[in-house]
């Protein structure tokens, strides 16, 4: 690093739920998954996707919850004015799911 050189900013990215995380919910579907990002400046504009649909746009300081209506395999991202993206996939489970067996 160059002395008085400014720091290069982090990428944009999730931090919850991590990639591959396999979370047991509580109850029944709709559930609302919290989301953590870093990498992203202060009161920046973010445009929210759920399995590649759109879930709107909301500040960076505010918190986000994934609005998750099925148990399954589900993907939340989110992209910056300036294009940047960021993605993790994730699975959901719920007490109540029980293993389906072979016939």
């Amino acid at each position: 690093a160059v002395a008085g050189a400014p720091a290069a900013a982090a990428a944009p990215t999730i931090l919850r739920p991590a990639a591959g995380a396999a979370l047991r919910l509580p109850g029944e579907a709709p559930w609302s998954v919290a989301v953590e990002i870093a990498g992203v400046k202060a009161g920046e504009t973010l445009w929210w996707t759920l399995d590649g649909v759109p879930c709107g746009a909301q500040d960076s300081e505010k918190p986000f919850f994934a609005p998750v209506r099925s148990p399954g395999t589900h993907t939340v991202g989110f992209s910056t004015a300036e294009g940047e993206t960021a993605a993790v996939e994730f699975s959901v489970t719920s007490p109540s799911e029980r293993p389906k067996r072979p016939r």
